[in-house]
């Protein structure tokens, strides 16, 4: 995505303002990380990387050009067929509804000039092969409707064909030939071991390709015979066109495996070349493995591929721009570009979310400090398109970080990343074999030899709560030691020397302590022509799903080493001395200076907005001004002015003002990254039957509002345009369904691939069971239920499917049954009622197999649900039944139990009621503490735990008259600070997981 600030005021500029200044996205470019290689003969070639970089070169790589490409996306592979027609293929994901979106470029004259040719979305490619100027095929991300991962097109790339495949994957790495009948067949590898064989139309999963390792790069030297390498020095062969893979005939060098992480592999004949992270050497077999030479290539940073013409002339690419050649067939390496570049600073985090994004901003994009990011206890599927990794790689690129870096040793699971630092480790040493700090810090002091930052960043552990982040700085610490280590010398690394590492932490306003620094996001930068908190827009929403606003500030502290020298300004970089256009850090780029002052007029004018909605918000007088308020702008910024002021609304409990403005962000700017995810959540609000009866039950008072919101015309978009709504404000229950229809047809028209999300679908469902068309809801589930999305959102469907008729098996998702009880209990706390004997206890625990932390009963009457809640032995304080109970209370820190009533199934918005061990609740709807139900709670605590009654009124949850026969998803969740979280049911899943849900059957 293009920072369209910067380049919509440059592509402004006179071009007498403009000539011999280059642009900071020409800076960038010139030194992008490249991804994939081709040459057509021993002169011309090209590469391909990040930011949409092309580069060709008439005279074997002596001179490389920078060709205009028509996209800023990632690319990842390239391809040519003959001296002028070749293909190069890449992708992003969509900001916040993280869809996965590919790019296809052509070229009819030998990579000069590019044009873009899928006429249809596809989703991201990284591997592509042509076969003729009509017939190729493709690997990358699978989704709901092309869950192969795999594409083959027959009219030149123009449209893409989808591979059957029977699970959702998402690939790496790809090799193509054409078999004896001129069919495609090939080899794709992924994450965690995963690789499949593709014959023909036929896609078949292979045996034994890796383990935890991930497959990087795959070659074939003919049908039968290639070669798989990846993580962990991963480097396994088949003979059998990829069924099956095993060990080479001769082992490599032990120590490779705890240095190396191959990306890359070229094979010809019995030859075979491997290079990837570090790219210190090259690995090269005469004799298809049998024996194995290292070669030393003089550069450090990752190589990640590789190509030969012939069995002397090749080329590796590798990150920050580096492209080396051989002309003895891999005897030895000469740098033709980038060789002496290296990082200045490396930000390790420990979950993408706490990626400063505002400080990457200004030190990576705007300062130019060459910067590297490394999330090595990050966790992934393979099952997922546009997954976390590829998101956070994506976002760091955007706030102008040269490298991103994962682990794959330690797979950290979300869930945990909260644990304390003790709990934390213990739980990951039960994955490494009691392993997991050893392997962190070999993880980390790898980074750090490889790139050579002078700077490690990370999460001062003084100020997180998550022991995922204390873990990383101790082990960054330690890493920073043993850099300083000569490592093994077959491995061609130098030992490295870092200054210091630094803990970050946002800001909470708090007075400094001694030794910390302070530092704002909302001031201009003339380098990136706006200010830090907006140049993080795209990035942020590639991380988060819903938006955010940028924090204020950030805080740093050293942690070990050197601290940084005092300055008059706060700068990360204190007392590292690197020149413009060094080794370690960018050639200056600003916008044209003629331009500066209407750039800085907009950001300020923005930031004024932002402050003035921040001081106001919830305010219904400024839906009538979001005309005036965001002219002038362009549409990233404007449409994020609408959704702050959507959110601000949001915050207050003016939910039908933050439906009406978000209705307005997605008519009036339908190509900004927010509107989809406004489409989304629009969806989502009007399909909620628990909002629309918690709203049907509030008597509001009519705000007097002009039609600004409902009258403004849409920008166009295509064939297909969203309708200008016939009301604003408040819509009765029919209404809203009838608008929850019209949504889901509009994206079911424009936007098929966001339709086709999981999400959509059930909320799509949802409403039409409401609206009294069942039929038309089971068919949905149907359709789910048969294609290859993730297995928690098939298990969700095939429910659905049973709930419909339910025959044979109960579904894959643990039941509960709600009993009518004609005697209610007497709330007091002790659980001695009778009528408790005669109900099922739900059991809350961390794995199906571990025990309970506590129980829940259930049962209802014609007016009232019953909970029973028994907790064990907590150190929550004790219950004085005296004690003020407060209107939602925090309960954060308290030892809690929290159920989610999901009343229409639609697995995203949900009735929230907390009880803590002191009997004091909260209650929300779909994060929404504004709902104000009236139910009761009694509570009793001991020595051996905690026990609470409540009685919660149906009249707040649904129609008493809708309870009988009715199926809830109801999710149960007992939080002890410190503790790991339990659950019902007890699989594990994710807190928004349709997996996290069971279902309540009510007589």
């Amino acid at each position: 995505m293009r920072r369209l600030l910067l380049i919509l005021a440059i592509i402004a500029a006179p071009a007498d303002a403009q000539e011999g200044q280059p642009t900071l996205d020409d800076v960038m470019a010139d030194e992008a990380s490249l991804r994939g290689v081709a040459f057509i003969d021993s002169q011309h070639g090209c590469a391909v990387g990040d930011h949409g970089v092309a580069l060709v070169t008439s005279d074997g790589g002596q001179r490389w050009r920078r060709v205009p490409t028509p996209t800023d996306q990632r690319l990842d592979a390239v391809t040519f067929v003959d001296s002028e027609r070749g293909w190069a293929v890449g992708g992003s994901a969509r900001p916040y509804t993280h869809e996965s979106r590919g790019v296809v470029l052509a070229t009819t004259d030998g990579g000069r000039s590019w044009e873009s040719i899928a006429a249809d979305i596809v989703p991201r490619l990284r591997a592509v092969r042509f076969f003729d100027h009509e017939h190729g095929v493709a690997a990358g991300d699978g989704t709901a409707n092309s869950p192969s991962g795999l594409y083959t097109t027959d009219d030149g790339g123009r449209h893409w064909r989808p591979v059957p495949g029977a699970a959702e994957r998402q690939w790496l790495a790809a090799a193509f030939v054409q078999d004896r009948v001129g069919e495609p067949a090939g080899v794709v590898a992924g994450l965690r071991g995963s690789s499949a064989r593709l014959s023909g139309r036929d896609v078949t999963l292979s045996l034994a390709a890796g383990d935890r390792r991930g497959g990087y790069g795959v070659a074939l030297v003919n049908e039968s015979r290639g070669w798989l390498v990846g993580d962990g020095a991963l480097v396994r062969i088949t003979d059998d066109g990829g069924q099956a893979w095993g060990p080479p005939p001769s082992e490599l060098p032990p120590s490779l495996a705890d240095w190396f992480d191959w990306r890359t592999v070229a094979a010809r004949g019995e030859q075979v070349w491997i290079a990837g992270s570090p790219g210190s050497i090259v690995l090269h077999s005469t004799d298809a493995g049998a024996t194995w030479r290292l070669t030393r290539t003089g550069v450090t940073t990752p190589l990640t591929a590789i190509t030969f013409i012939d069995d002397q002339n090749g080329w590796a690419v590798g990150e920050l721009g580096v492209v080396l050649t051989t002309r003895d067939g891999g005897m030895s390496w000469r740098a033709q570009r980038g060789a002496s570049r290296r990082a200045a600073a490396a930000v390790v985090v420990a979950t993408p979310q706490e990626l400063p994004a505002e400080l990457l901003a200004t030190y990576a994009a705007g300062e130019g400090f060459r910067t590297v990011v490394a999330a090595p206890l990050l966790a992934e599927s393979t099952t997922v398109a546009a997954p976390i990794a590829n998101r956070l790689a994506d976002a760091a690129t955007l706030l102008g970080a040269d490298a991103t870096r994962l682990g794959w040793s330690t797979p950290l699971d979300p869930a945990d990343a909260s644990l304390p630092q003790a709990a934390l480790l213990d739980r990951l040493n039960r994955l490494t074999d009691n392993r997991a700090r050893e392997l962190l810090v070999t993880e980390l002091r790898k980074l750090l030899v490889t790139y050579q930052p002078e700077v490690v960043v990370t999460a001062d552990p003084n100020r997180t709560t998550t022991g995922a982040a204390a873990l990383l700085a101790d082990a960054a610490a330690e890493a920073m030691t043993l850099a300083a280590e000569t490592p093994p010398i077959e491995t061609g690394i130098a030992s490295w020397r870092v200054e210091r590492v630094v803990g970050v932490a946002v800001d909470d306003g708090s007075p400094l302590a001694p030794g910390e620094t302070r530092q704002g996001t909302g001031d201009f930068s003339s380098l990136l022509g706006a200010t830090p908190a907006q140049w993080r827009r795209g990035a942020r929403g590639l991380l988060e799903s819903e938006y955010t606003t940028a924090p204020a500030a950030y805080r740093w502290r050293t942690l070990a080493g050197e601290p940084a020298l005092s300055t008059q300004r706060p700068d990360l970089m204190a007392g590292i001395a690197h020149a413009r256009g060094s080794d370690a850090r960018r050639h200056v780029a600003m916008a044209p200076a003629s331009q500066l002052d209407q750039l800085r007029r907009l950001a300020s004018k923005e930031r004024n907005l932002k402050h003035l909605l921040d001081q106001s918000s919830g305010d219904a007088a400024w839906a009538g001004q979001v005309v005036n308020l965001t002219g002038g702008l362009d549409a990233e910024a404007g449409a994020e002015l609408l959704r702050q002021l959507a959110e601000g609304y949001r915050q207050a409990g003016r939910l039908e003002l933050a439906a009406d403005t978000l209705y307005l962000l997605a008519r009036r700017y339908p190509e900004a990254p927010l509107a989809d995810a406004s489409l989304l959540w629009l969806l989502q609000y009007y399909a909620s039957s628990e909002r629309a009866h918690a709203d049907a039950r509030v008597v509001e008072a009519k705000d007097a509002r002009p039609e600004t919101l409902a009258n403004v015309p849409s920008e166009p978009r295509g064939a297909v345009a969203l309708a200008a709504p016939t009301k604003s404000g408040a819509l009765s229950t029919e209404e809203r369904q009838q608008r929850a229809a019209a949504l889901a047809e509009f994206l079911g028209q424009a936007r098929p691939a966001l339709h086709a999300k999981p999400s959509i679908r059930f909320a799509e469902a949802a409403t039409q069971r409401a609206r009294g068309f069942g039929a038309d809801a089971d068919r949905i589930a149907l359709v789910l239920s048969k294609q290859s999305i993730a297995d928690d959102w098939r298990r969700a469907a095939m429910t659905e499917r049973w709930l419909a008729k339910p025959e044979g098996l109960p579904p894959d998702k643990p039941l509960a049954n709600c009993r009518y009880t004609p005697r209610r209990p007497l709330l007091d706390g002790r659980l001695d009622d009778p009528m408790w004997t005669r109900t099922q206890p739900i059991a809350l625990a961390a794995t199906s197999a571990a025990k309970p932390s506590a129980t829940v009963r259930i049962a209802h009457d014609e007016e009232f649900l019953f909970v029973a809640i028994e907790a064990s032995a907590t150190q929550s304080a004790a219950v004085d039944p005296s004690a003020a109970r407060p209107r939602d209370a925090d309960l954060s820190k308290s030892d809690r139990v929290t159920l989610r009533i999901d009343v229409d199934r639609d697995y995203a918005t949900a009735f929230e009621l907390a009880i803590d061990a002191r009997g004091w609740t909260s209650d929300a709807i779909w994060g929404d503490t504004h709902w104000k139900p009236t139910w009761w709670v009694a509570a009793e605590a001991d020595a051996e735990g905690w026990r609470a009654e409540a009685a919660v009124p149906l009249a707040e949850l649904t129609d008493p008259k809708h309870v009988e026969r009715a199926a809830w998803a109801v999710s149960l969740r007992r939080e002890r600070p410190g503790v790991a979280a339990t659950a019902w049911p007890a699989n594990g899943a994710a807190v928004d997981s349709p997996d996290a849900y069971g279902l309540w059957l009510f007589d």
